[in-house]
């Protein structure tokens, strides 16, 4: 039985695509400049920068004495012809100065039409577990039916608030309060750790754990030529009875359902036998494990120690995939490097869970037999993602032939216009 490890944890500024206004950077304020602070949780004045190094190097900055669960109020003026529908959320800068336990740092992000309320329209967790003095990057999603009921009462709205979750004696440090704009939710997205901390642990969280805890932190890359010329790469060490992280890679307000691939490069530093079992969730976690879907198991194609890799995932039905994390599990003594995550787009305009008409039965290891209800396209993937066989099926049933194949895992991927799937084919 897996055992669950409670994590809270937040995308660190995955949106770089994103385009932002700035509601304050705090630059042009005077030091001991007050910032409203409602329902008296403690008190936020503009500071210098005492920690002025890595994400953050602005010189002043918010810095809150928490006297438990802190609202901070910043009023905002938008820009012309824009309205709060336009924006998808909320990125701010985090920086702990003191707390007992940093295993999670919840945020609430609330609207008012004044200085003095506060509607909750979205939260989030600015880190999995942090360093005092260290500067991390949350993005906040508005949850958009919680904006749209807000709007719908308050069109004048002022202030925007950002309130920090902890008890008494947790203080924090923020800075760059930005509105990200609107954009398609369905879009590429890329991450890498080229803007983290080194040793920061970028937001990752875990999943589960067994025989002891993960290392998670941001290294300098050591084998920088080849496929992967950053700097920086994002380091995790699997404890003894191994487990899974998690990361939230999905964008704002996004869908699981319009992407076909999770990809991303793994180098590995360590492990007991070449080709370490591995599995890939999406949507699951991070306290639930029925909440995701595998994507695919038993290798990544990694043959040799410190060499890097590319790994393409086709990404199964979604039915269950209602969160936005995306897991990556392996065995105890498994060290990974990972750069570069990706979520390719859909080429189809799918956008609701349709219900499968697949149905696939192995004949023999060299003959599966085919049943779907719609006229689809179909394309058989190796574990390195590449287009091994493709062509179409017909209505009713279809014989797939793989006797030419090496024998191996592959995904089987279908697509019509009501309905996409991929399944595991053994050969």
């Amino acid at each position: 039985m897996k055992r669950m490890l409670l994590v809270f944890f937040a995308a660190c500024s995955l949106l770089t695509q994103a385009q932002t206004f700035m509601v304050n950077n705090f630059e042009s304020a005077a030091i001991g400049d007050s910032v409203k602070v409602i329902w008296n949780g403690g008190t936020a004045v503009v500071a210098a920068n005492p920690y002025s190094s890595g994400i953050n190097t602005s010189a002043k900055v918010v810095s809150v004495n928490n006297l438990a669960w802190v609202p901070v109020s910043f009023p905002v003026t938008l820009p012309a012809g824009k309205t709060w529908a336009d924006y998808d959320g909320v990125r701010v800068k985090l920086c702990p100065t003191a707390g007992a336990s940093l295993d999670y740092g919840n945020f609430e992000i609330g609207l008012a039409p004044d200085a003095s309320n506060m509607t909750t329209v979205g939260s989030a967790n600015g880190w999995s577990t942090a360093t005092i003095g260290t500067w991390y990057s949350a993005d906040i999603a508005f949850d958009q039916a919680k904006l749209t009921t807000y709007l719908a009462a308050n069109p004048v709205t002022t202030n925007l608030i950002v309130k920090y979750n902890k008890a008494a004696g947790y203080n924090i440090l923020m800075d760059d309060i930005q509105l990200i704009e609107h954009q398609n939710p369905n879009r590429e997205v890329v991450v890498n750790f080229e803007e983290q901390i080194i040793g920061s642990n970028a937001g990752m969280g875990v999943w589960y754990a067994t025989g002891g805890t993960f290392g998670l932190e941001v290294v300098a890359n050591p084998v920088i030529t080849g496929i992967n010329t950053s700097s920086k790469a994002f380091k995790v060490t699997y404890p003894s009875g191994g487990g899974a992280i998690a990361m939230n890679i999905l964008p704002v307000n996004g869908d699981w359902h319009n992407y076909d691939h999770v990809s991303f490069k793994v180098l590995a530093l360590a492990f007991d036998t070449p080709n370490p079992w591995s599995n890939i969730f999406v949507g699951g976690g991070p306290d639930t494990w029925t909440g995701g879907t595998s994507q695919w198991s038993d290798t990544i194609g990694v043959h040799e120690l410190n060499k890097w890799y590319s790994v393409s995932i086709p990404i199964i039905s979604v039915t269950n995939a209602t969160q936005p994390f995306l897991n990556i599990q392996a065995n105890g003594g498994v060290i990974y490097l990972l750069d570069d995550i990706s979520l390719l787009y859909a080429t189809t305009e799918l956008k609701t869970t349709q219900a499968s008409t697949l149905k696939v039965a192995r004949i023999s290891s060299e003959q599966y037999q085919i049943t779907i209800g719609s006229e689809s396209s179909y394309n058989l993937i190796d574990v390195q993602g590449r287009v091994i066989k493709s062509g179409t099926f017909v209505v009713g049933t279809n014989l797939l032939q793989v006797a030419d194949l090496t024998s191996g895992i592959y995904m089987l991927q279908t697509k019509s216009n009501i309905e996409k799937n991929v399944v595991k084919i053994i050969r």
